[in-house]
């Protein structure tokens, strides 16, 4: 079997599944979103988020690992679920809401860009009559962004439940493999 191989040459095979899983899942990620965009990615294979969730398949390789090596019932597999449980609604929820609120950012610098200085200031403070002085402030910022090529907040940070699920089976079927071969 596979996992007493690892055994044999030093190499703890929960780690290793735990890690070839995540390894698998960004390579799938970073090899469909080069040949969709027909050029090779080079960032999509270390980046976080999109299709598979890289974070599922490392815990969920880790909890089958651990329940497959110290039986489902142990201690050791009752935290690896509950590591995994908050590894993965991380990704589905906070994560998710951080790539929603960079996609908001980046549609709002956008449009803070397109309006030239003097249509802004008078949107400004037709709005926000209190806020003026930190508008133009802000202003005064955006043009500093401007000056160092601003770099687009990363809008890929969380994950769907889709995303999600196939990342814990990829995780689960590696770790299936290496226990069970």
């Amino acid at each position: 079997m596979i996992h007493h191989l690892l055994h044999l040459i030093g190499l703890d095979p929960i780690l290793v599944v735990a890690l070839l899983s995540m390894a698998v899942a960004q390579l799938w990620k970073g090899g469909a979103e080069s040949l969709q965009a027909r050029r090779l990615l080079w960032r999509r294979f270390v980046e976080p988020g999109g299709m598979p969730s890289s974070h599922a398949a490392l815990v969920s390789g880790l909890v089958v690992g651990v329940g497959l090596s110290t039986g489902w019932t142990s201690g050791q597999a009752s935290v690896a679920i509950v590591v995994a449980l908050l590894a993965m609604w991380d990704a589905v929820t906070v994560r998710r809401a951080v790539g929603e609120q960079a996609r908001v950012l980046n549609a709002l610098l956008d449009r803070l860009e397109l309006a030239g200085p003097k249509e802004r200031a008078g949107e400004e403070e037709a709005v926000l009559p209190l806020a003026a002085g930190a508008a133009r402030e802000a202003g005064s910022e955006l043009a500093l962004l401007r000056e160092r090529e601003r770099r687009e907040l990363n809008e890929l940070r969380g994950h769907t439940p889709l995303q999600v699920l196939v990342g814990a089976l990829i995780g689960t079927v590696i770790a299936l493999i290496v226990f069970n071969v």
